[in-house]
């Protein structure tokens, strides 16, 4: 399975359309506008009857029939608040930067790779969620072409951090890739005043950098190094290239992001001037620029993006629209239909600006995380909880080596397991007890009690076979017969009541290679509720999102068919319980989601082959950052690599990091260029007023080969024929014409593509926002 923005005409429903406030001719009919998003700001000039009579008139007497249907929709003019056009924007931008992958693995624009380049290349592709490790050139990849340039590299904090966030986004570890501890070096750069050392970047850039490269590799910032920060802020709370000036939108935003990662409060006055010095340096498009230019760049908009939003800014409120338009619109009007942003005036693709680009239309302001590295860095912490190292436990009870408790310790075996160490080694090895002989001496007494003790005998048997050893001979018991004991062949369960119970008993006899029967798991299948998820016991009356989450894996574990619709249901189960914030809590009376249900959803939605990474798993939060499930759980981790249970119960960090590793450590699908249908499927043509001028919005989809054109031409009422073809700009989801300030004219939007047209080609428009479709599907 690949990853990507896939479209194809079939599959572009009616939501699809109308996330992307794209309205198709059969969707206007159906849809009526809700008042609560009504964003569109009608520009209407007062004609009289006898003018407007005249000019219908006149197109009467040059056109065919026209059919009269008012432009709506529920999204802002480019998409900015559709999570679906943000991601495909997101995609466009990844599949230019995977195009300019070299043969050396190396990327750069034109014939040659560059080490700089390909840095921060990279780092877009960690933000969305990807593996960029998997970006290769006839099996070369970008860390075959950084490594032998390591000499490139002086002691310039810029260039370290660079370095960092690289590695970080090829699962390298900072501390021991290319043969040095990158953190340690960054370190080193550091001077007495808090400042980082860099003469290739500027000072504030420079530091800033400097903090996002500690806090990707777990390290808290010095209070020197913030405090030089905090005093290169100018009078008017912007920061500027260097501590003298003058101050800009792009050193502003990098400054809030940075600060937000080393602990600064939103609160402070600090943050508050300078979210008040964004605010008055926002453009008419909603985005922000360089100081002393009218225009909005990529670099200063996405910049402000990350910072305002690491403030706690709320970017979809209508104190940061301006005449409609969101700082995420203004990005996508900058981004060119290769997918590359560009910066004015210049128009030509540019790597700086698509970095920025790319991660403000992601709106992440966490650290910059990598979920193998991530589980790595929990199993370190987990050396903390062993035993002889914790001091609440009792090794006389448990043993030296093991976690507490049995139903700890195999966990804690199958996440060490996970990281590929071995749980029977010496590193996990205390007093001479290893975690698996201290999970053996605890089996008898764990599972050979009276009752029904089969996800007993089941948690054992799976960390045995984690461990390499036979669960049919361990701690003295068949661990395998012992589960097959309790099948009850009535029910087709092995344990009547607990679901939960049931699903651990079929997963450790299909992991060690018995006979399930048919009707173990079919009695899953049955007991799926009408929301889609399971209860944790049979016959429970209201679904949990854990019991889904595990349910989903024991089915598609024992071959149950992937196409089945019992899948989609349970997906939907999840889709619905994901909060505002994008996490997922255990029930629906729930108001705050949980690292434990995470991890289970996420391990069922990844064994059902679909991605967490992805719709409907990755959302907009309310503010107007895109989070996925993945990402959510990682900001569960603390700097130790303990990841917490809730953000306000952080105290179960050891069972939330023990469920959290072994899907951390899953296969992902790899990152795959986005596929789209050569056919252009043309959205429905609107005019969009702002204070700098009139603005024609003509949405499209599809054109995966980039060869489609638009032509508008305006409606010359003197001579009764169109005008010449106006120009218009391609970005990655609609063309942009600028119209002026004409208040009067009507327009014709002609849609060309030699691979075909999808909709309605052609259409007239005017500054009423009536949108007046003509004929023509090609």
């Amino acid at each position: 399975m690949t990853r990507g923005f896939v479209l194809h005409k079939a599959s572009l429903t009616p939501h699809a359309v109308k996330a992307w406030g794209v309205f198709l001719e059969s969707d206007l009919r159906k849809e009526m506008m809700r008042r609560n998003s009504m964003r569109y700001r009608w520009t209407t000039r007062h004609l009289s009857g006898i003018l407007l009579l005249v000019l219908v008139l006149q197109l009467l007497l040059a056109l065919p029939a026209l059919a009269d249907a008012s432009a709506t929709g529920d999204a802002f003019p480019l998409g900015g608040n559709s999570t679906d056009a943000r991601v495909h924007a997101t995609e466009s931008g990844l599949a230019w930067l995977a195009s300019l992958q070299h043969t050396d693995g190396g990327f750069g624009i034109g014939a040659t790779s560059d080490w700089l380049f390909t840095t921060q290349a990279v780092q877009p592709f960690l933000v969305r969620g990807d593996d960029a490790a998997t970006l290769q050139v006839a099996g070369v990849g970008a860390i075959d072409y950084l490594m032998p340039r390591i000499g490139q590299i002086d002691s310039d904090s810029y260039k370290i951090a660079q370095m960092i966030l690289a590695g970080v986004a090829l699962g390298e570890d900072p501390t021991a890739f290319a043969g040095r501890n990158w953190l340690t070096w960054l370190n080193g750069t550091y001077q007495p005043d808090g400042r980082y050392a860099s003469a290739t970047a500027g000072a504030v850039e420079a530091q800033a950098m400097a903090i996002l490269a500690l806090r990707a590799g777990y390290q808290a910032v010095p209070t020197g190094a913030v405090t030089w920060l905090k005093g290169a802020v100018q009078i008017d709370g912007s920061w500027g290239e260097t501590p003298a000036g003058p101050g800009d939108g792009y050193h502003t935003g990098l400054a809030l992001w940075s600060l937000a990662l080393a602990g600064e409060s939103n609160q402070s006055s600090i943050v508050q001037n300078a979210v008040a010095y964004l605010a008055g340096q926002q453009r008419a498009d909603g985005g922000f620029g360089e100081a002393g230019s009218a225009a909005s760049d990529p670099l200063s908009t996405g910049a402000a993006i990350l910072g305002l939003l690491a403030a706690g800014e709320n970017l979809l409120d209508a104190a940061w629209m301006v005449d409609e338009w969101s700082a995420f619109d203004a990005l996508m009007s900058m981004q060119s239909s290769s997918g590359a942003f560009i910066m004015p005036p210049a128009g030509e693709p540019d790597m700086a600006a698509t970095w920025w680009g790319m991660l403000g239309l992601m709106g992440r302001t966490d650290p910059f995380r990598y979920r193998t590295l991530a589980a790595e860095r929990a199993i370190e912490w987990l050396h903390t909880q062993q035993c002889f190292a914790n001091s609440t436990c009792d090794p006389s009870i448990t043993g030296p080596g093991s976690f507490g408790p049995a139903s700890t310790t195999s966990d804690a075996i199958l996440a060490i397991a996970a990281v590929g160490q071995n749980p029977d080694g010496p590193a996990w090895t205390l007093d001479g007890q290893s975690v698996v002989a201290a999970m053996e001496a605890l089996v008898p007494s764990y599972v050979d009690r009276s009752g029904n003790r089969s996800a007993e005998a089941a948690k054992s048997a799976r960390a045995a076979m984690a461990a390499g050893r036979d669960p049919r001979s361990f701690g003295g018991l068949n661990l395998i017969a012992r589960i097959e004991s309790y099948y009850n062949p009535e029910t087709g369960r092995y344990y009547d009541t607990w679901l939960y119970r049931h699903n651990l008993a079929v997963l450790a006899l299909h992991e060690a290679g018995a006979t399930v029967p048919a009707a173990a798991w079919q009695t899953l299948v049955d007991e799926q509720h009408e929301s889609g998820g399971w209860g944790w016991a049979f016959g429970a009356t209201v679904a949990d999102v854990d019991s889904a989450g595990l349910t989903m894996r024991t089915l598609a574990d024992v071959g149950y068919p992937l196409e089945s619709a019992v899948y989609e249901a349970a997906r939907q189960f999840l889709d619905e319980m994901q909060l505002p914030d994008g996490a997922l809590p255990d029930r629906k009376s729930a108001d705050a989601g949980n690292s434990n249900s995470m991890a289970l959803a996420m391990r069922g939605i990844l064994s059902s082959g679909h991605d967490p990474r992805d719709i409907p798993f990755l959302q907009m939060t309310s503010e107007g950052a895109l989070v996925s499930l993945l990402d959510v759980l990682l900001t569960y981790q603390e700097d130790s690599g303990a990841i917490i249970f809730t953000r306000h119960i952080p105290e179960s960090r050891l069972l939330a990091s023990l469920d959290s590793v072994p899907v951390l450590m899953m296969e992902f699908p790899v990152y795959a260029p986005p596929v789209l249908e050569s056919e252009t499927v043309a959205g429905r043509v609107a005019i969009w007023s702002r204070s700098d001028g009139a603005v024609l919005v003509a949405p499209y989809a599809g054109d995966g080969n980039d060869d489609g054109t638009l032509e508008v031409r305006r409606w010359e009422s003197d001579s009764a024929q169109w005008s010449a073809p106006l120009d218009a700009f391609k970005t990655a989801g609609a063309y942009l014409v600028s119209l002026g300030n004409d208040q009067r004219a009507m327009w014709q939007v002609e849609y060309l593509d030699g691979d075909g047209v999808n909709g309605n080609a052609v259409q007239t428009v005017q500054l009423r926002q009536i949108t007046l479709p003509l004929i023509a599907k090609r």
